[in-house]
């Protein structure tokens, strides 16, 4: 019996350009903050974490605070309807549906909440192309290490997973984790 193959796609970047929906997030945030000038250097690279906490220069709990908020923001962000500002990438969703017609499965991990990472999925890539959402299930982030378990509880063993299919460094470190190739899109 031939067990069953996955190919993991990241969200953000990946599968969707969801960079209005980060924008206007940090906007809000920093404007909470008072730090509205400070916005595109938030945005100039995929750090936009530690760049909000670099900005905020204020006591790791205040940091924190602050990163919490934008995460809250983000995801209200999301789940505006029709969830503008987030469009499909076809590139990788074009990938996506030929890595479905070689019979494999689908995985996204994102380190959305992972009921809103379920719609985004249902809505812009559509009902039924993925398999399985991993997405965070609290403020934390989804670090590398933490993936295993994920796919331990789905009952899926990493030697199952053939490729990873990302946009960041974090993308590469998860892939290297599990072992298995990783394709910069």
């Amino acid at each position: 019996m031939c067990k069953k193959r996955f190919v993991i796609f990241d969200l953000d970047g990946t599968l969707v350009d969801s960079s209005q929906t980060v924008r206007n997030a940090c906007a809000r945030v920093m404007t909470m903050y008072g730090k509205e000038e400070n916005i595109k250097t938030i945005l100039s690279d995929h750090n936009t974490y530690s760049n909000i906490e670099k900005l905020i220069e204020s006591s790791a709990a205040a940091c924190r605070i602050c990163v919490d908020t934008f995460r809250a923001l983000y995801d209200k962000e999301y789940l505006k309807a029709p969830l503008e500002g987030t469009v499909k990438i076809d590139k990788t969703c074009d990938i996506l549906q030929n890595e479905r017609r070689e019979g494999n499965s689908v995985i996204v991990l994102t380190d959305k909440r992972q009921d809103i990472a379920q719609l985004v999925c249902d809505n812009i890539i559509g009902k039924g192309s993925i398999d399985h959402v991993i997405g965070r299930e609290s403020v934390k982030i989804i670090k590398p290490h933490l993936v295993l378990g994920r796919l331990s509880g789905l009952g899926i063993h990493q030697s199952q997973c053939l490729r990873y299919y990302g946009d960041s460094y974090n993308d590469l470190l998860t892939a290297k984790v599990l072992d298995t190739i990783f394709i910069n899109v």
